[in-house]
């Protein structure tokens, strides 16, 4: 993994790139040098951003939705940068040449996919996934009832997701990955929040690479489901003191994150999470 400074000057370059191309006879020249500014100050201070923004497909991206937001990206809101991330990338592709609407576009049965295969790599720890147990995967669902007009067997349903989609790639190795973590975490994200997977994602809590992964799920779990994840949280922060300071700071990201909790409940985690912070002098 490249060190933050190298993500960040990579993520630099990358923005000004494509600033520069968005400058026209046309365009505020003045306009786009001070979006440019503010989201590059952005990206030195935050290194999750820095991450996405030193992707070229995803700086694209949120370059284009801060341009359209005129220069207010969400940047304290990783849940709505990974949702802009995960729309743009579901039906990216245009319709196939047969004329016919991509079956998924029309039910938005691309994306409950994504989330099945995307669930399917993050609980069994994966970045790359065999084809036939995609394919398995998607056959233990048929027939969906949600996904009507989606028909055919499971691979023919796969390929059809492969080409319909941006999100997915095809290694050279062979299988199917997401075209990057951020991707896969987002999907993963909606398929847990949808599932009974508060076991899973409380095993993993401690560890870094599932941190954007709870702190997403977290956001969308109801509230019943949010007070009993906090809860354990706060269990396993108590019982595994090498692990307390980060599961106290992941559950204050966690609530930060969520348009509405218990105030009760959000006073007594960010209570914990004080303990860990230096005293200002």
């Amino acid at each position: 993994m490249p060190s933050y400074e190298a993500l960040a000057d990579q993520a630099g370059a990358l923005v000004s790139a494509w600033y520069w191309d968005e400058t026209t006879p046309q365009a505020d020249g003045i306009v786009l040098s001070v979006e440019k500014a503010a989201l590059l100050e952005q990206i030195q201070s935050r290194p999750e951003l820095a991450e996405l923004f030193a992707n070229k497909l995803l700086c694209s991206i949120l370059c284009e939705f801060n341009r359209r937001r005129h220069g207010h990206l969400p940047t304290d809101d990783l849940v709505e940068i990974y949702t802009v991330i995960g729309n743009e990338l579901v039906d990216r592709r245009p319709p196939s040449s047969s004329g016919r609407p991509p079956r998924g576009a029309i039910d938005g049965g691309n994306a409950l996919l994504l989330q099945l295969l995307a669930g399917l790599m993050l609980i069994d720890d994966l970045v790359t996934l065999d084809r036939a147990a995609a394919s398995e995967a998607i056959a233990a669902e048929l027939p969906w009832p949600l996904l009507g007009r989606i028909e055919g067997t499971a691979e023919e349903v796969l390929d059809e997701l492969l080409h319909e989609t941006s999100a997915l790639a095809l290694p050279p190795s062979g299988g199917i990955e997401f075209v990057h973590p951020a991707v896969r975490h987002h999907f993963g994200a909606l398929y847990l929040a949808d599932k009974d997977c508060l076991d899973q994602m409380l095993s993993r809590a401690h560890q870094p690479e599932w941190y954007a992964v709870i702190h997403l799920t977290a956001a969308r779990l109801r509230r019943p489901e949010f007070t009993e994840l906090m809860g354990r949280l706060a269990d396993r922060a108590d019982s595994e003191p090498q692990h307390t300071r980060y599961l106290d700071l992941l559950a204050v990201q966690c609530v930060k994150s969520k348009r509405s909790v218990d105030p009760a409940l959000a006073i007594a985690i960010e209570e914990r999470a004080a303990r860990h912070r230096t005293p200002s002098v």
